[in-house]
């Protein structure tokens, strides 16, 4: 079996109506498709079960967020490769006959991302960046999707739609469950950096993305996870060397959050809670990063050159945070 599609899906019946027919019309030859629930009440499964009998269905009692659903599909999986797609997004027919190519293509690379793009014809993401402020964010998001169009190394995927191959999950895990949602991903990526892998991004894998219209239903646990697992993701994984080297312009990004945390007053609390889950959980994080620092392969010097650079005195960079935090606040 060449390729593994999973599905994850959460009360997102009506979201499948629309995701499961381009799934299962794509060209790429020898692949299955395998659809997760994470305990749906809105008759998800028995529209599986009625409308969709060729696929693999995997049944669970209770919601274990994006990661835990996808880690729950790998004993269903056969494929060479482990692709990823939300359920509320729909790709194109050559989606993923394009992810496989590229994978095929280079042994080394263990990530591919695709090219997602909102309902309104502007992208949602071409990949993900890591800046040396220990912070996530995509590429090109609300930008034409012609000004991404040359394939190339990237920092990381979005797990939204995106190939890992089987012998690197194999190697170094799949999601990490502690995430459940959010910068799982970014997480996963950067494990496969710090053992020396790949990661590509394909601009003709397209996608299109119906943004937000799972997670956006339960707004307050996505900005809990948001503010609590990007730190999980520097903590674990950043070398140490780079920790010392880049802390002073961690600080001010982090000054940065709070003031838009604390303009956003609803967002205060929930902004204080997650930062107090990441203390009372730190000696936990701690023992994982002792084991993916011993682990790792890729050396600070190389980790470095694939994050996006970010200085204090980069005006670019914090005039563009100061306006996201005044136009949301």
């Amino acid at each position: 079996m060449k390729a593994s599609v999973i599905v994850v899906t959460w009360n997102g019946r009506e979201l499948l109506r629309k995701n499961l027919p381009a799934v299962l019309a794509q060209s790429q030859p020898d692949y299955e498709v395998v659809v997760v629930d994470n305990g749906s009440a809105d008759g998800s499964v028995e529209l599986l079960d009625r409308e969709f009998p060729g696929v693999r269905v995997v049944r669970l009692p209770e919601n274990r967020g994006f990661a835990g659903g996808n880690n729950a599909a790998l004993p269903f999986c056969r494929g060479e490769y482990l692709v990823t797609l939300n359920n509320d997004a729909r790709p194109e027919p050559d989606w993923l006959g394009r992810l496989v190519a590229a994978a095929d293509a280079n042994p080394r690379v263990g990530v591919v991302a695709s090219k997602l793009v909102e309902e309104g014809g502007l992208l949602d993401s071409a990949g993900d960046r890591y800046l040396t402020s220990w912070a996530a964010d995509k590429r090109g998001v609300h930008e034409p999707p012609a000004s991404f169009d040359r394939a190339d190394g990237i920092f990381g995927a979005c797990g939204g739609a995106a190939l890992y191959r089987r012998r690197l999950v194999d190697e170094i895990g799949f999601f990490e469950e502690d995430f459940f949602l959010i910068y799982e991903d970014v997480d996963l990526s950067f494990r496969a950096r710090l053992m020396g892998w790949e990661v590509v991004y394909v601009p003709g894998a397209v996608v299109h993305h119906a943004v937000g219209a799972s997670v956006d239903r339960v707004p307050d646990l996505k900005l809990y996870y948001q503010y609590r697992n990007s730190e999980y993701v520097w903590i674990r994984n950043v070398p140490g060397r780079l920790l010392w080297k880049h802390a002073p312009v961690a600080v001010l990004q982090r000054l940065v959050e709070v003031w838009e945390a604390w303009r956003l007053r609803g967002r205060f609390r929930i902004y204080l809670r997650a930062k107090r889950d990441v203390l009372l959980n730190l000696p936990r994080l701690l023992a994982q990063r002792r084991r993916l620092q011993r682990s790792r392969r890729a050396g600070p010097d190389q980790i470095e050159r694939a994050m996006s650079p970010v200085r204090l005195m980069d005006g670019a960079h914090w005039r563009e945070e100061i306006r996201k935090v005044l136009r949301w606040g």
